[in-house]
């Protein structure tokens, strides 16, 4: 067995059914775009701490500890919550919108551009 974050399978976990219950609501209130899931992940995932394993036997054990401690998926939950909310806020041309992908709008790329070009993410704080 390699290297293994067991936090991260949670999260993607808990991301994936979020935004599948969203998509599923006539009026979803979150960004549900594979990069837009990536990101909320991300987002969690810098705020809690790895639970890192490298055999069967490890994985077994933080396996049960995480089974265990309900507080620590509702925390999960509620930092799932918040990233898709701040990543929804804070939409990003690549966020899989056909329309915003060829806009001219602050932090998308010019339309008529062509060939290599860097988009640098817009700064805000």
């Amino acid at each position: 067995m390699e290297l293994h974050n067991l936090v991260e399978d949670e999260v993607i976990q808990i991301i994936n059914e979020i935004c599948d219950e969203q998509e599923r609501s006539p009026t979803p209130a979150y960004e549900t775009s594979p990069a837009c899931r990536v990101d909320a992940a991300c987002f969690v995932l810098n705020r809690v701490p790895p639970r890192y394993v490298s055999s069967a036997r490890g994985f077994a054990h933080t396996m049960r500890d995480l089974a265990g401690n309900s507080q620590s998926r509702v925390d999960l939950v509620a930092l799932a919550h918040e990233g898709l909310r701040r990543v929804s806020r804070n939409r990003r041309f690549y966020y899989g919108d056909p329309a915003s992908l060829s806009s001219t709008s602050v932090g998308g790329p010019p339309a008529e551009l062509s060939g290599p070009t860097f988009v640098f993410p817009v700064i805000t704080g």
